[in-house]
């Protein structure tokens, strides 16, 4: 996030490209990050049972001032905002491509460059109710944690709530028709990631326990929630996963250039036997999402 870029990549990404097996598209169709990570987001919304924000945010959901961090397309706050739109809703993201055009938002919903890593504007100080974020993991290490929860506590209301959901990549599971983890060409190419970029893997410590990361930094009535991820969820999930895989794939091999050849054999399995599996064998995806939920001390 810091860096302004998303670092997947923002290319198109051809349904053709791959033999993953998507709905039937026009055979020239392009589908873009929108595509995948609206997908994504409403398969997170289905295992929180539809839940955008946890019952145990303890406020009325009209005349909230709402932030939503890191918010990438926009999904979760335009989804939030056609619920409540009695609402003052910002998506903060230091990367505002993949937004609506302004002109599409009503007056009370607006999108603004933020990096939540660096010091926090005046105008963000104490200004929100709630702020909101997900999946990012890309990009915050354990050393990062500290600063992101003390810019969240800054940027909230006395009282207001943080809401931080989030997927484990070192705890993913695969689901087949012969079993949990009866899968191994995909849990191969889950172990083939890990050593793409091991620095970060190493410095994801805080996933393990994200409770006792916002009590330390402040937050009182904390509460975690990590759903059984639900049926109907897993194989896309799975697809979802393998889709970012492709559609990342030349920004990754840019990125990390000596990977190379570790990048090309993760292809070579991702293309063959982790499809034949997920054809053959049903394979599904659990992601092991969790949200950590914080209110900022009242006084």
């Amino acid at each position: 996030m810091s860096t302004g870029k998303y670092w997947l990549g923002q290319s198109a990404w051809s349904a053709t490209r791959s033999t993953l097996p998507l709905p039937q598209l026009p055979t020239n169709m392009l589908t873009i990050p929108q595509t995948r990570l609206r997908l994504q987001h409403e398969l997170t919304k289905t295992n929180f049972s539809n839940r955008l924000l946890d019952p145990s945010i303890a406020l009325k959901k009209e005349n909230l001032t709402i932030a939503d961090v890191a918010t990438g397309t926009g999904a979760w706050c335009l989804d939030f905002h056609e619920k409540h739109p009695d609402n003052i809703i910002e998506g903060l993201d230091v990367n505002l491509s993949e937004v609506p055009p302004k002109s599409w938002l009503p007056s009370n919903f607006s999108f603004h460059e933020f990096d939540v890593l660096k010091k926090v504007p005046e105008d963000f100080v104490g200004r929100y109710d709630v702020v909101h974020m997900q999946y990012v993991v890309l990009f915050v290490r354990d050393g990062e944690v500290e600063g992101l929860l003390g810019n969240s506590l800054k940027m909230l209301k006395p009282g207001g709530y943080l809401e931080w959901g989030e997927a484990h990549p070192l705890q993913y599971v695969f689901h087949s028709s012969d079993g949990i983890e009866k899968a191994p060409a995909a849990r191969s190419l889950h172990d083939l990631q890990s050593q793409i970029h091991p620095e970060a893997v190493k410095n994801w410590t805080y996933l393990d326990d994200i409770p006792s990361v916002f009590r330390k930094a402040g937050f009182e009535d904390v509460a975690f929630v990590q759903p059984e991820p639900k049926p109907s969820t897993l194989q896309p999930l799975m697809m979802n996963w393998l889709w970012a895989l492709d559609e990342g794939f030349e920004a990754v091999v840019k990125r990390f250039p000596e990977k190379k050849e570790l990048l090309e054999e993760s292809r070579t399995l991702r293309e063959g036997d982790v499809m034949r599996e997920a054809r053959e064998l049903k394979v599904g995806l659990d992601m092991r999402m969790r949200r950590c939920i914080g209110r900022k001390p009242a006084v």
